[in-house]
């Protein structure tokens, strides 16, 4: 896992095609703007979670395809672990 610091206005490139940016930083919380082509699917950890879950407990194909590991995967430092 690649583990960067980045201040708000900065951007992670992910490939050619995919933008990670970071727009707002605050006490609890991290806002992110994904720019990515819509082929990728990107989604939050908890939604990814639900449809998988959903896809394995259900005979019928979930409505979109799944990727079995996330596309991007970011961590960044909130005021319990910032340096």
């Amino acid at each position: 896992m690649l583990i960067l610091t980045r201040q708000e206005g900065e951007k992670i490139y992910i490939g050619d095609k995919i933008v990670v940016e970071i727009t707002r930083y605050n006490n609890e919380r991290v806002r992110l703007g994904i720019n990515a082509p819509p082929e990728k699917v990107v989604l939050r950890g908890e939604l990814h979670e639900a449809l998988k879950l959903k896809a394995d407990t259900n005979s019928e194909k979930a409505m979109i395809d799944v990727p079995s590991e996330p596309i991007l995967s970011v961590v960044l430092p909130t005021t319990e672990n910032a340096a």
